[in-house]
């Protein structure tokens, strides 16, 4: 495997979702919530890692661990692939049109502008967003069809409960998209 990191983001790569409660996921019913892939309000990126460029799985976690969302618990890892972004084009579905760019961020969460991107930076040079065509709405506002685009991604993905969302390291199954 190469130290690069490619621009183009391929149909199977592997792309993983840091997910919180009570935001993203309800513990009572065992499963993500629509916001889990929904921009923050005014905004059209959704934050993933390139799974397939990350150290490992662990390293995921912390990076999951480290993100700070007052009143929000880290509670696991949804992954989706790179194909699932064009499927929902494709499916019809009466959503916000996305698509999926490569982000990589510096240390200071910068987007880096190198011509070259290497999995040795320091770092997120594995980073890439899902944009959505539109912005989200303001808070208090709703769209049917950012939740609708959301809600796809949602029912597609493969949700990784943390077990030991304490520990600092990834004791769970291998992060990657399966069908099961």
């Amino acid at each position: 495997m190469s130290d690069i990191i490619p621009e183009n983001i391929n149909p199977s790569e592997n792309l993983t979702r840091c997910i919180f409660h009570h935001l993203q996921y309800s513990r009572s019913k065992k499963k993500l919530k629509p916001t889990a892939f929904l921009p923050p309000p005014g905004r059209r990126d959704v934050s993933v890692l390139r799974r397939d460029y990350a150290p490992d799985d662990t390293f995921c976690k912390i990076h999951c661990q480290s993100i700070d969302i007052p009143g929000q618990t880290y509670v696991g890892i949804a992954v989706i692939l790179g194909q699932h972004i064009a499927a929902s084009q494709e499916a019809n579905i009466d959503g916000v049109p996305i698509s999926v760019q490569a982000t990589p961020l510096d240390e200071n969460n910068e987007k880096i502008f190198e011509e070259t991107i290497y999995i040795t930076m320091p770092g997120l040079p594995m980073h890439a967003d899902v944009l959505y065509e539109i912005p989200a709405p303001q808070k208090g506002e709703t769209s049917a069809k950012h939740r609708i685009t959301a809600r796809f991604l949602c029912n597609i993905a493969c949700f990784y409960l943390d077990e030991d969302s304490q520990s600092d390291i990834w004791t769970g199954a291998e992060l990657i998209w399966n069908e099961s």
